[in-house]
């Protein structure tokens, strides 16, 4: 799950046509495996038993029965197998090639998109500090120490990869090349990630713009949003 977040939009962002990626991801042949477990996982939730308010359930009817009312829904929409879409569909073909085969590829960027719907199983992750908790015996103030590193990490990984998204489909191939050098851009996805996570980290912590500020109408709403998350965040842990 920990993967899935954290892969996910990065595939999304950055590996594209626009960084001079074309290929099939290099993660392809590990998200067909996490697919095919994801599948897997709702077989198994089927026949897990459970402690549910102190009594042990385990038969099957009951169990398929408490699933279907439960989590159900956001399983199976977050286990579509895009890996194996566009395993299928895609080319593993380089930028030049597919420039030389006179074949569009843009639609597998926006293919990838669909997997954003796995980031539907980001909650799930939070159990990882219940582990903590109760195996290794965190102290309460340690696990809330983690919790708050562990989110400011996640929305500046997923606001750069949002921004860096936002911004290479408002802007056209000329800008984009403009801003890159500006910013001092050499190597292609690397590089964009760094700037992408840099930004977002000047808007909550409210450093302000210097180098790098949002340019278009569609990235001001989006660090709008962010400043008002990064806000509420740093208002809880002050609290």
């Amino acid at each position: 799950l920990l993967y899935t977040t954290a892969v996910t939009p990065l595939l999304i962002a950055f590996f594209s046509e626009v960084e001079g990626y074309c290929e099939l991801p290099p993660t392809l042949s590990f998200d067909l495996f996490v697919d095919a477990f994801f599948v897997l996982e709702i077989v198994i939730h089927f026949l897990t038993a459970i402690d549910q308010d102190d009594t042990y359930i385990s038969k099957l009817g009951l169990l398929c029965k408490i699933y279907v009312r439960g989590q159900l829904f956001v399983d199976v929409i977050s286990a579509c197998p895009i890996s194996y879409l566009e395993y299928l569909m895609a080319p593993n073909l380089t930028c030049d090639q597919l420039e030389d085969s006179g074949n569009n590829q843009g639609f597998i960027r926006y293919l990838r998109f669909i997997r954003v719907i796995r980031l539907l199983r980001f909650f799930k992750v939070l159990k990882i500090f219940t582990v903590l908790r109760t195996v290794f015996a965190f102290r309460p103030n340690t696990i809330q120490l983690l919790k708050c590193a562990f989110f400011v990490c996640m929305l500046a990984h997923l606001g750069g990869c949002i921004w860096w998204f936002v911004k290479t489909v408002l802007i056209d191939d000329e800008s984009l090349r403009m801003f890159k050098e500006t910013s001092n851009i050499k190597t292609p996805i690397l590089s964009s990630y760094i700037v992408a996570v840099y930004f977002i980290m000047c808007t909550l912590c409210t450093v302000g713009y210097g180098d790098i500020a949002a340019e278009s109408d569609g990235e001001r709403i989006l660090m709008t949003v962010v400043m008002l998350i990064g806000a509420s965040v740093f208002a809880i842990i002050i609290s």
